[in-house]
């Protein structure tokens, strides 16, 4: 039987390599054959959530032309000015958990460089994941949407 190799790297830089065997070979294959409908599922709630704050001053990611996205994570940018962190607070009283959308390599201790890269920077500060899981249901969407809506509020 095949082997699926990786190589990963830690947070602290270092580099592991190695195989997946037996039980987790299965559960890789196994997500592997749900891939199509966990996509889709995913695809949906992004649109859902597209719909729902289409009326806010939050920006989705613009897809170019002939380019179809997995919507593997659901990121808004918030307006300029706006605390991301005071927003994403807000949205965790009403037990909703969100991400930054990331945070700019050259700021990590373990790939530090003196950078300024303004356009990263603008984007790490703004943006925030919103759940996207493919079980969520539509219910916890327009929830979802609807603390989001409050937290810019009480932010503005």
């Amino acid at each position: 039987m095949a082997q699926f190799a990786y190589k990963a790297r830690k947070r602290t830089g270092e580099v592991v390599e190695g195989s997946l065997e037996g039980a987790d070979r299965s559960a890789a294959l196994a997500q592997i054959e749900r891939l199509p409908s966990i996509v889709a599922r995913k695809r949906a709630i992004a649109a859902q959530y597209r719909q729902l704050l289409c009326d806010t001053p939050v920006t989705f990611q613009e897809r170019s032309p002939g380019v179809e996205s997995s919507e593997w994570l659901v990121t808004v940018l918030l307006p300029r000015g706006m605390d991301r962190d005071q927003v994403m607070r807000s949205m965790e009283i009403d037990a909703i958990e969100t991400r930054p959308v990331f945070s700019c390599a050259h700021h990590m201790p373990m790939y530090a460089v003196p950078l300024h890269l303004p356009v990263a920077e603008q984007i790490s500060r703004r943006g925030i994941s919103l759940p996207s899981y493919p079980q969520l249901t539509e219910d916890e969407v327009m929830r979802v949407s609807r603390s989001l809506r409050a937290a810019i509020d009480r932010a503005a």
